[in-house]
């Protein structure tokens, strides 16, 4: 009998802008149009973070205060140019073309999770503990040793 391995997970880290939540932003495009493209720009995230062993389900993560708050997301799609369908939040207009990666997302029941369970792949460093110290805008994560969650799978 084969044992499967836990999925890797992929979190992306977001923040508010000029005022604009992306998350919910994102939420509202989901509500009205049943899926929505979130645009990435900065450091590609490499296609390793989309193969067999990486779960669809995302984390992304919005800084809310000190703390990051965790939104789970089914990725369905990754693309490098610009949906055709343009169901992206509309603050994206203002820097379309420095968006490099796009990747359809859907919405998934809420769900707790708490990132003291998430550690770095490369690293096993916490999570929680990387996001102090690291700049980068996604991290590839597992959970921690002995922590079981369906929802990664």
């Amino acid at each position: 009998m084969k044992i499967e391995k836990p999925k890797k997970i992929l979190v992306i880290r977001v923040s508010k802008m000029d005022g604009v939540d992306p998350v919910e932003e994102i939420q509202k495009v989901i509500d009205k149009k049943g899926h929505c493209w979130f645009g990435k720009y900065g450091r590609l995230i490499g296609v390793k973070a989309f193969g067999k062993a990486v779960s669809k389900n995302i984390v992304i993560i919005s800084k809310e205060g000190r703390t990051y708050k965790p939104y789970l997301f089914r990725r369905s799609a990754v693309q490098r140019t610009i949906p055709e369908d343009c169901c992206y939040p509309l603050y994206y207009n203002e820097f379309l073309r420095r968006i490099s990666f796009w990747m359809k997302l859907r919405a998934l029941p809420p769900y707790e999770l708490d990132l003291a369970d998430l550690q770095i792949v490369s690293s096993k460093m916490p999570l929680r503990e990387m996001l102090g110290q690291a700049m980068s805008g996604h991290f590839i994560c597992e959970l921690r040793a002995g922590i079981k969650n369906e929802t990664f799978v």
